[in-house]
C-alpha cells in the first residue's frame, strides 16, 4: 500500500471529525431521563455489587 500526502491528509481529516465528535461528547451536560435516573437509583440500592478489584481478578482468574 502505497501512502502518499493525499491519504495522510484523508486520515487526518477523519481523526479530527472524531475527535470533535468525541470533544461534544464529554463537553454536553445533559440531564439523566426519568429512566436513567431510575435506574441508577436502583442500582444502588443494590448490596450484590462487586467492587472494580474484585472484577479484575476474576477476569485475570480466567
Amino acid at each position: 500500500m502505497e501512502i502518499n500526502l493525499k491519504t495522510i491528509h484523508q486520515d487526518m481529516l477523519s481523526l479530527r471529525k472524531d475527535i470533535e465528535l468525541i470533544k461534544k461528547a464529554i463537553i454536553q451536560e445533559e440531564e439523566l431521563t426519568d429512566w436513567a435516573e431510575q435506574e441508577l437509583a436502583e442500582a444502588r440500592k443494590r448490596t450484590d455489587n462487586i467492587s472494580h478489584e474484585e472484577v479484575k481478578k476474576l477476569i485475570i482468574e480466567k
